[in-house]
Parts: structure tokens; C-alpha cells; sequence
């Protein structure tokens, strides 16, 4: 509000005293470059950057803000902190920019730190992992934290390179659907299904598919909604 109404200044000396957490930070960085003072911005940013709770937001604007500076080399830390408190392929990438030939180095320590923190929702470990085309990698997150949604992501970018943890893992998602007798999940059983025959025919084990289908459909032969969804899968 200070800032609003034309009073910076004041707005930073009681920021540098009294702000709480990065977000207020971030919410007062925001605003002074709006009005002419961005060098006092990265003064509150940076202030922000020490405190306690998320940074991912206050780090991309400090980060953006030593790049207008001129201050690369605080920029490239910045962008590291970015990644550590919130990774994804809009800050992973920053990094890769500033480090120029250092970038070996950065790439190094970011996937290390990221393979020791995992958080419940891997969504950012699974995008920079799936981009630098670190399947086993991807595997690892989704084994830690297996959520539906991501296994599948995981699932489609790795049938080529790790085709049996593919056909294990699917197989396991489709049976536990059929066994059970989810009739209003028998379409997600066959699509689980779908990836793992993917995955066989990539290994060359294309008679191994059909035995495994054909013994599924005798085993669901009474499941007449099942058994024609089944049966679509040896085309």
C-alpha cells in the first residue's frame, strides 16, 4: 500500500524490518519496479530469500531483476535457489542459460538435489527429468510416489527405454482394476493394458503379449463388458 501511494521508500524501510516471509517479499519486490526503484526491489527480493517458506515465485523475480542489473553470476545462484524451492521447465532451463560452459557443474547438483528431496507431488521432478531424458530417473520419483496420473506419464516416455518396468507396472494397474471387478474402470484397465502390449512389442515379445492377453480374457470370459475390450487388444 505504501508503495501505491507513492511512498518507496518508506515502503523498504519497513519491509526490512518487518517482512515475515518470502511471499511478502515477493509481494513488495513485485511492486517497485512499477514505479522507477528496481534496485530497491532486489534489496527486499533478496532479503525475502533468507527467510523461512516458499521461494520458487521471489527467486524468478529476483533472478529476472540481477539479469537487468548486470549481475550474472548472482542471477545464476538465484536460478538455482529457483529450481531447489520450486523446480519445472520454466527456472531448470534459466540455469542451463547462465551457466554457459559451467552448466555440467549446475546440471550435476540440481538433479542430485532433486533426487534426495521428492516431495508427495513430483510433478516439477518428473518435468526436468523427463526433458533431460533421465527415464531411470523418472521411474525412481513415481516408485516414491505413485500417483496415478504421473505413473502413466512415466509409463509412456519410458516403453522404449525400460520396457519391463513398463509391462510390470501396467500389468499391475490393469490387473488390480479386472480382478477387482471395477466395471466403470474396465476402459483404464485396457488402456494400462494398451501400454504395457507397447511395451512387449518394443522388446520383441510380441507371442509373450498375446499368451498374457489371451489367458486374461479366459480368466474374464463372465465379464461381457470386459472381455470385448480385451479381445480389441490382439489387432
Amino acid at each position: 500500500m505504501l508503495v501505491r501511494l507513492g511512498r518507496a521508500k518508506k515502503a523498504v524501510e519497513y519491509s526490512l524490518v518487518r517482512l515475515a516471509d518470502p511471499e511478502e517479499a515477493l509481494a513488495v519486490a513485485g511492486a517497485l519496479p512499477e514505479h522507477g526503484d528496481p534496485g530497491s526491489a532486489l534489496r527486499v527480493g533478496e532479503l525475502g530469500l533468507s527467510l523461512q517458506g516458499r521461494k520458487g515465485r521471489l527467486a524468478n523475480l529476483v533472478r529476472d531483476l540481477t539479469v537487468k542489473e548486470g549481475r550474472p553470476g548472482m542471477a545464476l545462484q538465484v536460478s538455482n535457489t529457483a529450481v531447489r524451492a520450486d523446480p519445472d521447465l520454466a527456472s531448470y532451463p534459466q540455469v542451463r542459460k547462465l551457466a554457459g560452459e559451467r552448466w555440467p557443474e549446475h546440471r550435476e547438483k540440481l538433479l542430485a538435489f532433486l533426487r534426495q528431496n521428492v516431495p508427495y507431488y513430483p510433478v516439477g521432478h518428473l518435468d526436468v527429468y523427463l526433458h533431460e531424458g533421465l527415464a531411470r530417473g523418472a521411474i525412481a520419483v513415481v516408485e516414491e510416489s505413485p500417483i496415478e496420473a504421473l505413473v502413466e506419464r512415466v509409463a509412456d516416455a519410458a516403453v522404449e527405454s525400460h520396457p519391463r518396468w513398463v509391462i510390470d507396472t501396467c500389468r499391475g494397474q490393469a490387473e488390480e482394476i479386472m480382478d477387482d471387478g471395477k466395471a466403470k474402470y474396465f476402459s483404464e484397465a485396457v488402456t494400462w493394458l494398451a501400454k504395457a502390449r507397447d511395451a512387449y512389442l518394443a522388446e520383441g515379445r510380441e507371442e509373450e503379449w498375446q499368451a498374457y492377453l489371451h489367458e486374461l480374457i479366459d480368466r474374464h470370459y463372465r465379464k461381457y463388458k470386459l472381455r470385448p475390450m480385451l479381445e480389441s487388444l490382439s489387432g
